[in-house]
């Protein structure tokens, strides 16, 4: 490992190596070697940094640059596949054209074709008996679907999987030349637990999952998903090994992330699982069966109980504990259902020591030993954590709220660790765990926002009294479509609206498409992919969504000439885990001494408005993709121009110049209309 000031004057030397070999030419960009400097220093001192990088600054080279140059083993995860596809189509193969490095990439398992399950599909093509196991292939299903029925798309497909099969090193599902469904998947895939272990499963030396995790575990660097991160922190890097370094791009979304692998959820399919694979095992255990039924059931109906019951929402902590209250009907389910499940634990080892090392048997294990686990972190845990029914299921979920403790203690270790991202910040970087020590740089964006961007914010509303010029109030949705539309006819279409909300962005799409003459793409109607290339192709349409929209947009030149936001994007009020978040902050607050009526709105300048700037900043990072980009965006909420919490979110964003007069807007896209 190359250390101190010779790996940051290798780092930079490799840096412009790679750099000026860049199949269509690189150019030289001081932001890009200063944050080749910066990593590099934190990766041979074992420190921790975060380094905000504008767009177009070449973050992933110059974190590459560095890793290759100290010869640090490092993980490094991203929060999107089209980063990830980057780094492992692009920049990884080209740093190891030009520098020895081994890397490779992990996923999750049921990214992973498995031969196990393909074997029993094909058994059921063929008519053959599995010996029950097709249950097995609904593992990772829902239990409604019925066992040993294929879905005609993958019977009709099943033959090009074999021959693929027979093809590839990786093994990974997203190289087939067609897509699985929700259905065909589990045929030819599974999760951690439908998985008997390599060492029980019959296929288990050919394993592609484990052959992609042995790999990983000896590459210098790795690339994963932000997901699998977590996952791997919380199991003690069980998945990537030791791990001298850590780099989060696209840090910006990895508190919610990570966020999700620390805490646990629980719905009644977990229960069912673990039954179908007990039955499967061959366990005579039919009251433990009978038993998980039954939990599976109450848990079901109590988390519905509580969707339905709006006095219920997220009050479900017990403040002095961190244990479930109210309703009691949830709490006692739950733990009837941990009593099922070490029912079950129980008859899986049975099952285990009457039939020797059978992998269904010990597939069973290892799912009612998962669920456990799960059950332990949903009943216990901090206070302060955010307990809450989530509809999507429904399931019940926990999510820590001061996820920097438990990163900083328990995950981290003495690695060092880098965030990056265009708008990542220095509070990032204590909700993150990177401790009192780290370094925060901001090495700027290689574009002159100044001269190509301009941040308008209408003076919408300005006949009301300034308690009342916000979203909230009825007359705002009108006077924001006809700013919409005066924005959309100056620049001929060309527009990105992102919405905060989907029924904004139905709303504004059906006037769009009534009252302009420009097509109209709407989130939701075609797959993103789809809809970004209709977009970037057709120079005069309008594409209008909501979050998907906010990040992962690189349509450069004329196609893109505004970028319209309709609201300051402050988490929904009722979201459970930012009110937990705020209210831990507000009774901190409280304890130093702050009086209630303060704590709250310092509460809310803590961790509301830093949240809306972040995402704001995303939002507004998708006009200037190239230094010959020009264009405006528009915030249609005057709460940007007017409050007093506008400085912190305005010195997130790009350094555009900013205007409320709509003239000056016309006029600035008419320039840029003319000079492409």
């Amino acid at each position: 490992m190359t250390s101190g000031d010779d790996g940051i004057r290798a780092t930079r030397d490799l840096l412009a190596d790679l750099v000026s070999s860049l199949p269509a030419g690189g150019e030289a960009r001081p932001g890009q070697a200063e944050m080749a400097g910066k990593v590099a220093e934190a990766l041979a001192g074992r420190r921790r940094v975060a380094v905000r990088a504008g767009t177009g600054t070449g973050k992933s080279l110059a974190v590459l640059a560095a890793i290759a140059a100290t010869g640090v083993r490092t993980v490094v995860a991203t929060a999107t596949k089209a980063l990830q596809d980057q780094y492992a189509n692009k920049e990884l193969p080209h740093l190891a054209e030009h520098h020895p490095v081994s890397w490779a990439v992990l996923k999750g398992r049921s990214n992973y074709l498995c031969l196990a399950r393909m074997s029993e599909a094909r058994s059921v093509l063929a008519g053959e008996p599995v010996s029950g196991s097709q249950d097995s292939l609904f593992a990772d299903d829902e239990p409604s679907e019925r066992a040993g029925e294929m879905p005609e798309a993958l019977d009709d497909g099943f033959s090009a999987i074999e021959d693929w099969a027979e093809s590839t090193t990786t093994g990974d599902l997203s190289e087939l030349p067609f897509e699985l469904d929700r259905r065909s998947a589990p045929w030819v895939s599974t999760g951690p637990e439908g998985c008997p272990g390599a060492a029980l499963c019959p296929q288990g030396e050919d394993c592609f999952a484990e052959q992609a995790i042995a790999k990983a575990r000896e590459a210098d660097v790795v690339l994963v998903n932000t997901a699998l991160l977590g996952a791997d922190l919380s199991l003690d890097g069980a998945l990537l090994g030791d791990a001298e370094a850590y780099v989060v791009d696209e840090a910006h979304d990895a508190e919610d992330i990570l966020g999700g692998a620390f805490g646990a959820e629980v719905r009644g399919d977990d229960l069912l699982r673990v039954e179908r694979n007990l039955r499967v095992a061959g366990s005579d255990s039919d009251e433990v069966r009978e038993e998980l039924r039954r939990a599976a059931t109450r848990i079901d109906t109590e988390v519905a109980a509580v969707v339905a019951d709006p006095s219920a929402g997220a009050a479900l902590r017990n403040q002095s504990g961190g244990t479930l209250a109210e309703p009691a009907g949830l709490a006692e389910a739950l733990g009837r259902a941990a009593g099922a499940v070490a029912s079950a634990q129980e008859a899986a080892r049975k099952a285990l020591r009457s039939n020797g090392e059978d992998p269904r048997a010990e597939a069973a294990r290892r799912s009612s030993d998962r669920l456990a686990e799960v059950l332990e972190r949903i009943t216990s845990g901090s206070e302060e954590d955010a307990v809450w029914v989530d509809e999507a299921g429904p399931r019940l979920r926990r999510v820590p709220v001061d996820l920097g403790e438990r990163l900083q203690l328990h995950a981290w270790g003495d690695s060092a660790v880098v965030l990056t991202s265009a708008t990542v910040s220095e509070p990032m970087m204590q909700r993150l765990g990177l401790g009192a020590d780290a370094a925060f740089t901001d090495v700027g964006s290689p574009f002159d926002h100044r001269a190509a961007a301009l941040l308008y914010v209408p003076p919408l509303l300005a006949s009301h009294p300034p308690s009342r010029r916000g979203p909230s109030n009825p007359d705002w949705f009108d006077e924001a479509w006809q700013e919409a539309r005066t924005l959309m006819e100056a620049a001929e279409g060309r527009t990105l609206m992102l919405c905060t909300s989907m029924r904004n962005a139905q709303e504004f799409a059906e006037l769009a498409r009534e009252e302009l003459e420009w097509p109209v793409l709407l989130q939701g109607e075609l797959p993103k992919p789809k809809l970004l290339a209709e977009f970037a192709s057709d120079e005069h349409s309008i594409a209008i969504g909501t979050m998907g929209l906010w990040q992962g947009v690189d349509v450069a030149g004329p196609s893109l000439s505004v970028v319209i936001v309709d609201k300051l994007p402050f988490p929904r009020p009722d979201d459970p885990l930012w009110q937990a978040r705020a209210e831990a902050v507000r009774r901190r607050f409280v304890a130093e001494g702050v009086s209630e009526s303060d704590a709250g709105y310092r509460a809310f300048l803590e961790v509301q408005v830093p949240r809306a700037a972040s995402l704001l900043a995303q939002g507004s990072g998708r006009l200037i993709r190239t230094a010959t980009d020009r264009g405006v965006v528009a915030v249609l909420d005057p709460r940007l121009a007017e409050k007093a919490y506008r400085r912190p979110i305005l010195e997130q964003l790009p350094p555009m110049r900013r205007t409320r007069t709509r003239a000056d807007v016309v006029e600035h896209l008419e320039a840029g209309l003319t000079s492409s």
